[in-house]
């Protein structure tokens, strides 16, 4: 798990570099994810666009937090994992001034990374291990993740088709998720 978190903040850190100053690939590769996700009409027939928004991600945790009392290493872990994205995505929106896609008619610079799927990550990343903690049983994790992980792909997806994201700006927060949840594993096993 130590390899696992120290290899996901390294390749969170590259997508932070890449950002920073984008090479032209990356700016060529965003732009045909955009162009072809737009047609997807499908997408927005689903209900994504609340998953990984701060008010659910905070009702989550703290709903969690209360729950796993029984467990206190994974209440603080997940708040933890929870404030540690949330303020990582927000100093890096300050940091790097990506705007965002023209499609939606966004405006604003604060585009990398997605905040969404920064906490949609941890939720999906957390919330088996919560059931597991909570039920003393390891299968209802096994069978709830495979779910909360298409979700979160769908939902970067989503906001690619929505216009409000770049393919970048939903790799890094996964990333960054990723980090957190990891970290919270390790913290959890030792």
């Amino acid at each position: 798990l130590a390899w696992a978190t120290a290899l996901a903040a390294g390749a969170t850190g590259i997508a932070v570099l890449m950002a920073i100053r984008p090479p032209q690939f990356l700016v060529s590769v965003d732009a045909e994810v955009t162009s072809a996700l737009v047609g997807w009409e499908w997408l927005s027939s689903l209900p994504l666009d609340w998953i990984g928004k701060t008010e659910p991600a905070l009702a989550l945790a703290v709903l969690i937090g209360v729950s796993t009392m029984r467990c206190r290493v994974y209440a603080l872990a997940y708040i933890g994992a929870f404030l540690g994205g949330w303020t990582t995505s927000l100093i890096l929106k300050n940091m790097i001034n990506q705007p965002r896609p023209e499609i939606a008619g966004w405006v604003g610079v604060d585009s990398f990374p997605s905040g969404h799927l920064v906490q949609a990550t941890i939720i999906a990343g957390l919330v088996p291990l919560a059931l597991a903690v909570l039920l003393g049983r390891r299968w209802p994790a096994y069978v709830v993740a495979p779910g909360l992980t298409l979700a979160v792909v769908a939902t970067a997806m989503y906001r690619i088709h929505a216009g409000t994201h770049w393919l970048s700006d939903t790799v890094a927060g996964i990333l960054i998720g990723s980090t957190f949840v990891l970290a919270a594993y390790w913290s959890l096993y030792h």
